[in-house]
């Protein structure tokens, strides 16, 4: 069974939010143009992918540790 695209870029498979949001993929050479072209930019973005990489990872901590105690 392979990984949906959700999966792959770090997605909720499947979310509620109390505001309509837009979804924007970039591909490798779109973001090294967005990088060259608007760096304060590409920053914040790769700021607030971290962050989610960072809320992802403690939720899979708290996970783990919930399991290894039962």
């Amino acid at each position: 069974m392979g990984i949906s695209q959700r999966q792959r870029y770090g997605l909720p498979l499947g979310s509620i939010g109390p505001e309509a949001s837009t979804l924007v993929m970039l591909m490798r050479d779109q973001f090294v143009c967005l990088i060259l072209e608007h760096p304060a930019l590409s920053v914040d973005i790769r700021l607030k992918r971290v962050a989610m990489m960072s809320r992802s990872l403690s939720q899979t901590s708290e996970q783990l540790v919930d399991y290894l105690q039962d």
